[in-house]
């Protein structure tokens, strides 16, 4: 088995880890040797990094509080991981009593959180999206109880 020098084996480290998803590069070895009974050999090698499988959008998001008492200020947090970055958030209240969301804030926006004060003693239901740059959605709900 032949044995490199130390030098080649950095540049090869080098080499391999300034490569990005997608590219390809050509790589020249040479061998040589100052005994008569060598030849200096030479060796091509092509070696084609492709991109990394994508991964499922995932979301994080929070709300401060599961229950509240009225006047109480409740933070809804969006984050996100996964997908493919960067993100935009939406955030939804609705009383369980009634049938349409209302947005918070601006429907998918940069903003990764926003405040909502409950105006009635009913439970809310609270949805918040995570959308990726591909424009897929995961939405995370929440039930706020009113503690009367």
């Amino acid at each position: 088995m032949a044995k490199f020098k130390t030098g080649l084996r950095k540049t090869a480290a080098i080499l391999l880890s300034s490569l990005t998803a997608m590219s390809a590069v050509s790589v020249m070895t040479a061998v040589s040797a100052s005994a008569v009974s060598y030849k200096a050999a030479t060796k091509n090698f092509t070696l084609t990094v492709k991109a990394a499988a994508a991964t499922t959008l995932v979301n994080n998001s929070t709300v401060s509080k599961t229950s509240f008492t009225l006047g109480d200020k409740l933070t809804l947090k969006g984050a996100a991981s996964g997908g493919t970055s960067p993100y935009k958030y939406a955030f939804y209240a609705m009383k369980s009593t009634a049938n349409d969301w209302t947005v918070l804030g601006t429907e998918y926006g940069t903003a990764t959180s926003v405040s909502f004060t409950p105006k009635a003693a009913v439970t809310y239901l609270i949805r918040i999206d995570v959308m990726d740059s591909t424009g897929a959605v995961v939405s995370k709900s929440y039930a706020v109880l009113n503690n009367g």
